[in-house]
């Protein structure tokens, strides 16, 4: 069945679909939360609204808006109905809902009624939104239940986990997402380096998180409102110190390699069962990655028996994946007092690093068969790396040939000079136990 939609124009518009009954448009309400839902972070943007509008223009509207009975508040259909109004249609078809049990059937619905909320959530479901959208829907949610809440302030502290919980579901957005955004917009505090800071609020970030076009995610705001925190706050890392000279001169790179190509050939023998072999056909940076923590576990092990040697109270900790460094050295209260970057790479002739890695540095090479390594432990300063392009930082074996004659670096393996070219010539792991 085809109905004719009024328009201003007298040509009219079609509806192919069913509904309750026509509506003056001038007479139905946009939902109160449906701004703060779509809030710029919609993915709909310009060029689908277009296709929809074309759509309806050419082959007439095809679903109805929705709306309870004996209420003129949109539930689902925003976007149609912003689309009719543009192509001058005076009507709206509507599909009435029934008021549930629990709702008043007389006089207007309260938009932010829980069970109006649940039914809008639901009816936009198929909208593409980001996570601004989300979250600002998550904020009115809370404005609107929860009681003294501010709505100019962080969240934390103003309502229990429960119904945070509650209000984030419907809402559509994981808490720490949430959380995320939370921080970007107001600062939060952290400790670093054995001392609370508060990390500032980020207003540009928080708006390049509400523009589509830019398609951020909240993590990735996070990690750049963190990474912006430490190159304002700490441009001098830790700096070079005797006890962590003394510990990584006798460091034992032949018990960590070993007990590193233990492990690989465990895990390689294992992948064999059944003629399985995933190991051996593994992505290469899953290959690496797994060396790569393995190296720091059993650095970890190593330089903490050095510590221990060498009576320090110190003791070398992973960091963790937000961590800027691999390994962190801390005191018996906790305190960061120094710090360790691991970094490995497969037979190339330099390592990389998406920032300048200053500090103490343990070096990692190894060849394809992953009988073969290299390893040097290394202070190197801001001007040792290359590059300052983010995400291109490089450390060219020439950094490391050059600062051999340092008796504090000690190597399995080394550099050679070949025809002005720097080749990492590694030592071969037979005969080496854990």
């Amino acid at each position: 069945m085809t109905t004719n939609l009024k328009t201003r124009n007298g040509k009219g518009l079609s509806f192919t679909g069913s509904c309750t009954e026509i509506l003056d448009i001038d007479s139905v309400v946009a939902h109160t939360a449906n701004e703060k839902w779509r809030s710029n972070s919609e993915k709909f943007i310009d060029e689908q609204r277009d296709d929809l509008m074309e759509s309806i223009r050419s082959q007439g509207l095809r679903e109805p808006i929705t709306m309870y009975e004996n209420s003129q508040i949109i539930i689902s259909g925003h976007t149609r109905t912003e689309m009719l109004r543009q192509l001058g249609a005076i009507q709206v078809p509507v599909q009435r809902l029934p008021r549930p049990e629990g709702m008043s059937k007389t006089g207007e619905i309260d938009p932010m009624d829980p069970l109006v909320i649940r039914e809008h959530a639901i009816s936009n479901t198929r909208v593409d939104l980001g996570v601004h959208g989300r979250y600002l829907y998550a904020r009115e949610l809370m404005s609107a239940w929860v009681e003294d809440f501010d709505p100019d302030e962080k969240a934390s502290g103003q309502l229990t986990t429960k119904k945070k919980r509650e209000i984030l579901k419907i809402a559509g957005i994981g808490h720490l997402s949430f959380d995320t955004v939370e921080r970007v917009r107001y600062g939060y505090n952290k400790e670093f380096k054995g001392k609370d800071y508060f990390v500032e609020a980020r207003d540009d970030l928080y708006s390049d998180l509400a523009n589509p076009k830019k398609d951020y995610t909240a993590r990735q705001l996070g990690k750049l409102q963190l990474q912006d925190f430490r190159s304002a706050n700490f441009t001098d890392f830790f700096p070079k110190q005797d006890f962590m000279d003394d510990a990584l001169y006798d460091l034992n790179f032949d018990c960590i390699l070993a007990k590193v190509k233990g492990h690989l050939d465990s895990i390689a023998s294992l992948s064999a069962v059944e003629d399985t072999d995933w190991f051996a056909l593994a992505d290469d940076n899953y290959v690496s990655a797994t060396i790569h923590h393995m190296i720091c576990a059993f650095a970890c092990q190593e330089l903490n028996e050095k510590f221990e040697e060498l009576g320090f109270e110190e003791r070398a900790k992973l960091g963790n994946n937000q961590s800027h460094y691999d390994i962190y050295v801390k005191d018996r209260d906790g305190n960061e007092v120094s710090s360790i970057e691991v970094k490995t790479t497969n037979g190339r002739s330099n390592w990389s690093s998406g920032s300048n890695k200053s500090g103490y540095n343990l070096l990692f090479a190894y060849n394809n068969e992953r009988d073969r390594f290299f390893a040097v432990s290394v202070y190197l300063g801001m001007d040792d790396w290359e590059g300052g392009v983010a995400g291109k930082f490089t450390l060219p074996c020439k950094t490391v040939y050059l600062k051999e004659e340092e008796e504090t670096n000690i190597y399995i393996g080394d550099i050679e000079l070949d025809n002005d070219t720097y080749r990492i010539q590694k030592n071969r792991l037979e005969g080496l136990s854990a």
